[in-house]
């Protein structure tokens, strides 16, 4: 059955039933389940990689589906979390593989953890903060990995291998021209996720099948409106912080509980005690104690109060929408519930 199912692919004489196999003894992390990761995610469960964990702290908003693949609009009605969401998708794809989704805020207590377990990891996230992160843990554990990005019409995809090829930190430093805009703040044009996302499995089935032989690791720079590619060689830097002196900083950098303005959605982050179904039960709670209405999934609940739209996490965290500063969002967090 397994065979029929990847006949086409298995025929492809680069990767052959040898490869195939390869392919179905891998487990992957994918880091973010937006437009990169839930591409990656649907490619990845159809190629037949054996293992996927995916990795996301959102929940699919109607602005989401002009660019990311498997949600629905029923995910959007029922304000699904998008590693939920896409978790049931890819099952509903390929039931012959495992795959896990983890509704979190990766932080630094817990990357190390789901790093360790990957024999490959694939950045799909939309900022520098959790790739660095990603950077530090994969040398911290010898795991290579692939960093990508878009933003506009110009995507980035750049294969990792500590140890042996420059790493992010090594990267920025020595590569001025660098994208890192956000799609927050500029866009992202439609067809310019998949061309990216196909790249970025290109060169993950080719690190896996290939692997020491894989001779790929070059920084792809991809412009989807003028069709254009580009690759560069890029050096490690003998005074890279990361990979060359391993000092890890951030792994080891502070953790704050402090509010957190998110870039580019006029809303704000706070972190709360309410870190488990329980919680959301005692907010639930207080909440019909004061006659405010709620709505409720596995994973989320959500809520509007003084015109604010309210979304609190399993993990405790807590968003304040449509607000313009993080004091303004104080202002309301503390009248709500002092």
């Amino acid at each position: 059955m397994l065979d029929q199912r990847y006949s086409r692919q298995i025929l492809v004489p680069s990767i052959g039933t040898a490869g195939q196999q390869k392919l179905q003894e891998t487990s992957i992390l994918i880091i973010g389940g937006g437009a990169l990761g839930s591409h990656t995610a649907e490619m990845c469960a159809r190629m037949g990689i054996g293992s996927i964990t995916i990795i996301d702290r959102d929940y699919v908003e109607l602005s989401n589906l002009q660019r990311q693949t498997l949600f629905t609009e029923q995910d959007v009605a029922h304000k699904e979390a998008k590693a939920y969401a896409l978790e049931n998708h890819v099952k509903a794809i390929n039931s012959s593989i495992e795959v896990k989704g983890i509704v979190a805020d990766l932080t630094k207590n817990e990357i190390t953890h789901f790093v360790r377990s990957a024999d490959i990891v694939l950045d799909c996230t939309d900022n520098f903060d959790i790739r660095f992160l990603i950077n530090d843990a994969c040398i911290l554990h010898g795991k290579k990995w692939i960093y990508a990005s878009c933003a506009g019409t110009y995507g980035n995809i750049v294969p990792i291998h500590p140890g042996v090829t420059p790493c992010l930190d090594c990267l920025l430093s020595g590569t001025p021209f660098l994208n890192g805009a956000s799609c927050d703040l500029i866009g992202v044009q439609t067809t310019l996720v998949p061309f990216i996302t196909s790249i970025q499995c290109s060169l993950m089935v080719r690190m896996i099948i290939e692997e020491k032989k894989f001779d790929g690791y070059y920084f792809y720079q991809v412009d989807s409106w003028k069709l254009e590619m580009n690759k560069f060689t890029i050096s490690r830097s003998e005074d890279c912080p990361s990979c060359a002196k391993k000092e890890y900083n951030y792994l080891h950098k502070p953790f704050s509980e402090d509010a957190m303005q998110l870039c580019g959605r006029d809303t704000v982050q706070f972190r709360t005690s309410a870190r488990d179904r329980e919680g959301l039960d005692q907010v639930a709670n207080y909440l019909e104690q004061h006659s405010l209405p709620y709505k409720r999934n596995k994973f989320i609940l959500s809520f509007t109060y003084e015109n604010y739209p309210f979304t609190l996490f399993t993990d405790g965290r807590l968003l304040i929408h449509q607000v313009n500063s993080k004091e303004e969002a104080k202002k309301v967090y503390y009248q709500l519930f002092n």
